[in-house]
C-alpha cells in the first residue's frame, strides 16, 4: 500500500485501507475506488493521509500502534468530559464531581495495546481538524507517551497513569474563555498570560472534582516545565519534573508541530524531528530525545521519497533508530523514467551513503 495525504487523493485510487473520522467512525471503507464525490468527503476532513493500492508495495503493511477505533473513542469520551468539565467551570450546572471513569478505562484499553509486545508503527502525522484538535491531540500524544513509558520500562499501572495525564493535559482549557485557543490571529500578551495558566487551571479542577492518582495530576501540572528551566507554571528544571512530564513534553510538542492550527500548516513530519532534536538537552531531557528519534521515523512508512540523485521510490522500512536513513524501494530513476522491477535500496549500507532524501511526494 501507498500513503500520500489526502489532498492528493484521485479519482481510480482503490483504498487499501479504511478512512476513519476522528471519532473512529468508518466514513470510507477499505476497496473503495474514489471518485470526485468521496474525494470530496475527504477534503472537508481537512487533511490527513490515506492508503491505496500500489502493486509495487503490495508486500509492506503498515500496522498502528493504536487501532483507530479506539483513538476515535477516546477523542469521544475526552471530548464529552472536556464539555461537562466547561459546564461545571461556567456554573451552568450544579454538579461537582467529574467521572473520570469512562476516560479512564479507555486508557487502560490503550495501554494493553503494548502488551505483551509492541508492534505496529507510531502515528507520524498530527490532527489536521482544527475544530477537533481538543480532543484529538492528547489521544496522539497519549499514544505516543505510551509507546515511549513502554520503552522505559514502564510497568501497565504506571503506563496507565501516564496515558490518562496524558488525555487530561489540556483539560484547564475549560477556564478559558470559549473559543480562545481557535483564534487564527496571534494571541494577546494578557491572553498569552491565561494560556500559561492552563496546567495550573487544569491542577486544580482535577484536584477539586476528581480522584485520580497523584502522578496523574502532577504531570498535568508540569507538562509545559522545559528541561533548562525556561518552561511554566513553576519554572522547573531538569530532573526536578517528573519523567512522565518529560516523556509528556515531548509528545506534546511533536504532535502540536505535525498539527493543523488556526495560525499556520502543519509541519511535515522531518521537520519536527528536526527541531526537537535542535532542542535536546535545552527544552527537553536529552536521553528522552534520544529515545523519541528511535522511535518516531523522519519518513513514514510507504510514503513516496525523492533523492539527491534524482531517483524516486518509496519508504519501505522507515528505520526509526537510523535517522534519515531508511529502505526505500526505487521505482524511478534518475531521469525520471519508471523502474521495470523496483528495488530496495538500504541507505544505511556504506555503498548509499552519498545518497540522501530531499523530498517527500504527495504528502
Amino acid at each position: 500500500m501507498r500513503r500520500i495525504s489526502t489532498q492528493y487523493a484521485q479519482p481510480g485510487m482503490v483504498l487499501s485501507r479504511d478512512v476513519y473520522d476522528s471519532y473512529g467512525n468508518v466514513i470510507l471503507s477499505q476497496g473503495t475506488r474514489l471518485t470526485q464525490e468521496n474525494i470530496a468527503i475527504l477534503g472537508r476532513m481537512g487533511g490527513g493521509d490515506i492508503f491505496f493500492q500500489d502493486h509495487r508495495v503490495d508486500d509492506v503493511p503498515v500496522s498502528p500502534l493504536i487501532p483507530a477505533r479506539l483513538e476515535g473513542e477516546a477523542a469521544g469520551r475526552l471530548r464529552t468530559l472536556l464539555e461537562e468539565t466547561r459546564a461545571m467551570v461556567d456554573g451552568q450546572t450544579s454538579t461537582r464531581t467529574i467521572n473520570i471513569n469512562p476516560l479512564q478505562k479507555t486508557a487502560f484499553s490503550m495501554m494493553k495495546q503494548f502488551f505483551p509486545m509492541v508492534l505496529g508503527e507510531v502515528n507520524a502525522v498530527g490532527c489536521y481538524s482544527l475544530k477537533d484538535y481538543n480532543f484529538v491531540h492528547p489521544v496522539q500524544v497519549a499514544g505516543l507517551s505510551l509507546l515511549m513509558g513502554r520503552k522505559t520500562g514502564y510497568s501497565e499501572d504506571t503506563l496507565t497513569k501516564l496515558a490518562m495525564a496524558a488525555l487530561l493535559e489540556n483539560i484547564g482549557y475549560a477556564a478559558l474563555p470559549l473559543g480562545m485557543m481557535e483564534e487564527p490571529a496571534a494571541l494577546t500578551s494578557i491572553e498569552n498570560h491565561e494560556v500559561h495558566q492552563h496546567p495550573q487551571y487544569g491542577y486544580q479542577i482535577l484536584r477539586d472534582y476528581t480522584h485520580p492518582a497523584l502522578e496523574i495530576i502532577q504531570t498535568v501540572f508540569q507538562h509545559h516545565e522545559r528541561w533548562n528551566g525556561s518552561g511554566y507554571p513553576r519554572g522547573l528544571k531538569g530532573k526536578g519534573i517528573s519523567l512522565d512530564a518529560r516523556i509528556l513534553a515531548i509528545a506534546d510538542t511533536y504532535y502540536a508541530l505535525v498539527s493543523r492550527r488556526p495560525h499556520r500548516q502543519s509541519h511535515l513530519p522531518h521537520e519536527a524531528i528536526e527541531f526537537m532534536m535542535a532542542y535536546s538537552g535545552e527544552l527537553f531531557d536529552p536521553e528522552l530525545i534520544s529515545l523519541f528519534t528511535k522511535l518516531v521515523p523522519l519518513y513514514p512508512t510507504s510514503v513516496m521519497v525523492k533523492l539527491n540523485t534524482g531517483e524516486s521510490g518509496i519508504i519501505v522500512n522507515a528505520r526509526p533508530g537510523l535517522i534519515g536513513r531508511p529502505v526505500v524501494r526505487i521505482c524511478y530513476n534518475k531521469n525520471f523514467s519508471e523502474v521495470t522491477n523496483p528495488f530496495d535500496m538500504d541507505l544505511s549500507d556504506s555503498e548509499h551513503q552519498h545518497r540522501l532524501v530531499t523530498e517527500i511526494v504527495e504528502y
